[in-house]
């Protein structure tokens, strides 16, 4: 029995002899519910005159029944005391729902059901209708990219642009971006820092990005099921056509307790998501564009073709074209994708109502590789496609417009002749959905595990020590025999076994730099080293001492062990060294760090794992061991 099959039948059979049937039905429905423990509402016998002419006269009565658990025995239908009563209240409302939606005049003719009725939203706008346009290519590339730039068209439409910055609280956000702003320009004074012009526009940027994400939009990965109220997984998409009468996408999510089907529909229209507000990187990159033209920037959607979403702002006062995550509240980062997210960028395109354009050299470091993945189209086609759509759209503007656009692409185009140096801050992996989807796509920073540190002790007798030691300043491993380097390793990913929801924040402001959680992540970090002993060596581990500073914010708490298989001990996260005689004699050790709790927006800056300022040449994680 499915809610599916349910809807089916109540599509096939005629309307007034559903409705029949459906009257019954919740007439001993509501009978069960007011009194659960009474077993004759519970029966249904076939001599009944009212049950077989009103319930058992086609196969929706009897599949009514069997859906609500009912069990058949000679001469009647019983419905079991330890059938679930949550799932009789919601066969109760569908049918409640389905029967307000039709009428008996509307007779012979297919009818919305429950399952139909929740794709829609809570309260349907007449559609945005685009000027039909006859397409020019054929190529499916060129042709796709055609019909997105058509789609764009959308976001010039007066009424929804009115609609849309009628919900933006503009006034706080314009407040909090004169704050950012006026320390911005603080830190700029007293770091005497050479940045171009800010505007107050770039903070607004800002701060729409973070109102965006924590209380506008929400990210759906699975919906929770209709029924029971769980967790759901995708199933597949359903082609049925009664699901598709707002959205040509409609995936079908399936409960792991219940077994029955949720729909999630993939909604594209503008003033439908401004009812749902929810979806993934497609439905926030739609809508947050549509909020960045509202404010009356020029703003584009920008779709990468290994499958992500999202805005480019341009920038008044810096002449440049911002990148918007609004999914991961982040802004001008555009090689995280292809550093952090490991991302093969082949190809990026930007849309806006005005303009096409090919962006994909502003989010890679490496041009000759990205070339090689190029293999849709020619390159002189593809600038070729790009500038007669550019054409077509613009023939009607002004000539000042079309200047402006000219002189404006032909910047941006000399922008992308400089490869650019990714930075720490574009080693992070993905944070928005949940793990499993994230770790599905290749999206999350999880590296390899498997690098170990292999000590071996020198045979001299006046060494008698080896130390693995970690400079946060110069993001640097240092490995000592006694007082000699025997060799070091750049980055701190480099020298650890397992790291997961870590990276390395540097602080220019305050001279400061340090490991954390990703920003904006409010799951744990951890951190894992691992060292390892020949075991065939005459001198073998006596003692270990450790220094493992941290800093803690909060509620923060980060939690430091050393240990082997079998046993752990804590760790001081504080300046003073631990020592341990615990483990002498074996062959393998690990440290692993955990990070976790904080407070408010910054919980995941509150745990700092060897904070020290840019300038030092300190080690704040040192482990020495010393042999026998």
């Amino acid at each position: 029995m499915s809610y599916e099959g349910l809807v089916d039948l109540l599509n096939k059979t005629p309307i007034k002899e559903s409705l029949g049937i459906i009257a019954s039905i919740l007439n001993r429905i509501e009978n069960v519910l007011k009194n659960p423990n009474d077993p004759m509402p519970r029966t249904f016998s076939k001599s009944d005159p009212v049950i077989t002419t009103s319930i058992l006269q086609s196969s929706l009565g009897t599949y009514c029944l069997q859906f609500m658990g009912c069990l058949e025995q000679p001469g009647y239908y019983f419905l079991p005391q330890n059938c679930r009563l949550n799932l009789l209240t919601e066969l109760r409302d569908m049918l409640l729902m389905w029967k307000e939606s039709v009428t008996v005049e509307t007779s012979g003719t297919q009818v919305s059901s429950l399952m139909i009725d929740k794709l829609k939203p809570p309260s349907v706008i007449k559609p945005i209708v685009l000027p039909s346009l006859s397409a020019r290519y054929t190529h499916p590339f060129f042709a796709r990219i055609e019909m997105i730039f058509h789609s764009c068209l959308r976001y010039g439409d007066k009424n929804i642009l009115e609609r849309a910055k009628g919900l933006i609280p503009i006034t706080t956000l314009e407040y909090k971006a004169q704050n950012r702003l006026r320390d911005f320009q603080r830190h700029i004074k007293i770091n005497q820092l050479n940045v171009s012009d800010i505007l107050i526009q770039d903070m607004l940027i800002l701060e729409l990005l973070e109102w965006f994400k924590k209380s506008f939009f929400t990210w759906v990965t699975s919906p929770l099921c209709d029924f029971c109220n769980r967790e759901t997984k995708f199933s597949h998409y359903t082609h049925e056509k009664s699901y598709l009468q707002y959205t040509h996408r409609v995936e079908l999510h399936r409960c792991a307790f219940c077994h029955q089907f949720t729909p999630f529909a993939r909604y594209e229209d503008l003033n439908i998501l401004l009812e749902t507000r929810r979806g993934r990187c497609g439905e926030w990159a739609n809508v947050f564009t549509l909020f960045c033209r509202s404010m009356g920037w020029d703003a584009r959607i920008v779709f990468d073709e290994t499958d992500h979403v999202w805005t480019e702002v341009y920038s008044v006062g810096q002449e440049r074209w911002l990148h918007c995550d609004s999914c991961e509240n982040i802004c001008d980062q555009p090689l995280i994708y292809e550093c952090g997210w490991k991302k093969q960028v082949s190809y990026v395109i930007a849309y806006s109502s005005e303009e096409v354009q090919d962006v994909t050299w502003r989010y890679t470091s490496d041009f000759k590789e990205t070339l090689r993945r190029r293999t849709a189209c020619k390159e002189d086609e593809m600038i070729r496609v790009l500038d007669d759509l550019r054409q077509r759209r613009q023939v009607k503007f002004s000539e000042a417009r079309r200047k402006y656009l000219t002189r404006r692409s032909l910047m941006e185009l000399a922008q992308f002749l400089t490869e650019k140096k990714p930075g720490t801050e574009d080693e992070k992996g993905r944070q928005s959905g949940d793990i499993s989807w994230r770790v599905s796509r290749g999206e999350i920073d999880e590296p390899p595990r498997g690098f170990v540190w292999k000590i071996e002790p020198v045979a001299s007798l006046l060494i008698q020590r080896v130390t693995v030691r970690y400079c946060s300043a110069s993001d640097s491993y240092e490995f000592m025999s006694g007082r000699e380097l025997k060799e070091s390793k750049k980055g701190w990913a480099s020298g650890c076994y397992f790291h997961q929801n870590i990276f390395r924040k540097v602080e220019d402001d305050w001279k400061q730099v340090y490991l954390a959680r990703n920003e904006n992540s409010s799951e744990q970090g951890t951190i894992t080293w691992k060292f390892r002993f020949p075991a065939n060596s005459s001198k073998k581990l006596k003692r270990v001492a450790i220094r493992f500073c941290c800093v803690m914010y909060a509620d923060a708490c980060i939690k430091a062990q050393l240990g082997c298989d079998g046993r752990a001990e804590n760790i001081n996260t504080d300046s003073r060294v631990y020592k341990s005689d615990n483990f002498a004699g074996q062959s393998e050790l690990w440290v692993k760090a955990t990070l976790s709790g904080g407070q408010g927006d910054i919980a995941w800056q509150h745990a700092q794992l060897f904070r020290q300022p840019l300038e030092s040449d300190k080690f704040p994680f040192a482990i020495a061991f010393t042999f026998y």
